[in-house]
C-alpha cells in the first residue's frame, strides 16, 4: 500500500526583449508499506505459529525536491532553454521482523544541466535538442534485507545500503509537414544513462541453488532511432 503527491511552482520574469529568468521548486513524496505475514503450522490444523523467516514489514518514506534556475531566449527562427537544476533527495527505509527492526537512512544530491534547442524554418518545419535528469527511488522490496525462502532453490532479498537512480536523457525531434502534398517526415531519438542504476544481481551455489538480490552499478545506457515517412 502506498501514495504519492507532488507540488510544482514556477515564476517567470522577463528580461530585457524576449528573454526570462526561470525559477523552478516542486516536492515530491512518496510512501509505501508491505506487508508479508507467514504462519506455521502449529500442530493441531491451524497456523498461528509466526514463521520468523519470512515474516516482514517493510516501509518507505522517500523526498525529492527539484530546485532550478534557467535563462530562455525567443528569437524568430530560434529559442533555446539553458539552466541547471539541484535534486536533493532523502529516503528513509525501515524494515521490521519479529526477529530485529532496522532504520536506513540516505541521502543524495544529484545536480545537473537543463538545456533545449529549437529551430524553426517555418511552423510546420522545425528541430528540437534537448536533456533532462531524474531521481528515482529503490522500491521497498529491493531494499528488504529479509530473505524469501519459500522456494529453497531461488532464495531472494533486497539490499538496504541501494542508492536513488539519476537518469539522464537526451532527446531530438526533427518533423517537417507539407500538406499541400500530404507527405511529412519525422525523426526521433534518444539517449539514456544512469548513474546509481538499479539491478538485479543473481549467484549460482553448490546444488544449483540461486540467490537474486539487487545493486548499484554504473554504465548502463540505451539509445533509440524513429523514422516515421507519410506519402500519398
Amino acid at each position: 500500500n502506498g501514495h504519492n503527491w507532488r507540488a510544482y511552482l514556477s515564476y517567470v520574469e522577463p528580461i530585457g526583449r524576449n528573454n526570462f529568468i526561470q525559477f523552478n521548486y516542486s516536492f515530491r513524496k512518496n510512501y509505501s508499506v508491505a506487508d508479508q505475514n507467514t504462519f506455521r503450522n502449529d500442530g493441531s490444523g491451524n497456523y498461528t505459529i509466526i514463521d520468523s523467516t519470512a515474516t516482514k514489514n517493510l516501509k518507505n518514506d522517500f523526498i525529492n525536491q527539484e530546485i532550478g534556475i534557467n535563462f530562455k531566449s525567443v528569437r524568430a527562427k530560434y529559442n533555446y532553454t539553458i539552466g541547471v537544476m539541484l535534486q536533493p533527495s532523502r529516503m528513509n527505509n525501515w524494515i521490521i521482523t519479529p526477529k530485529e527492526s532496522a532504520e536506513i537512512s540516505n541521502n543524495v544530491l544529484n545536480y545537473a544541466p537543463v538545456a533545449q534547442f529549437n529551430y524553426l524554418w517555418d511552423k510546420r518545419h522545425n528541430l528540437r535538442i534537448d536533456y533532462s535528469g531524474s531521481t528515482t527511488q529503490p522500491t521497498t522490496t529491493q531494499l528488504s534485507s529479509v530473505r524469501d525462502e519459500s522456494d529453497p532453490l531461488n532464495i531472494s532479498y533486497g539490499n538496504p545500503n541501494l542508492k536513488p537512480t539519476f537518469s539522464n536523457r537526451f532527446r531530438m525531434r526533427y518533423q517537417k509537414f507539407n500538406p499541400e502534398k500530404a507527405s511529412a517526415i519525422m525523426i526521433f531519438g534518444g539517449f539514456n544513462f544512469a548513474s546509481n542504476d538499479i539491478v538485479s544481481r543473481t549467484t549460482t551455489l553448490s546444488g544449483g541453488r540461486q540467490e537474486r538480490t539487487f545493486d548499484n552499478i554504473n554504465g548502463n545506457w540505451s539509445t533509440n532511432l524513429r523514422l516515421i515517412m507519410n506519402r500519398p
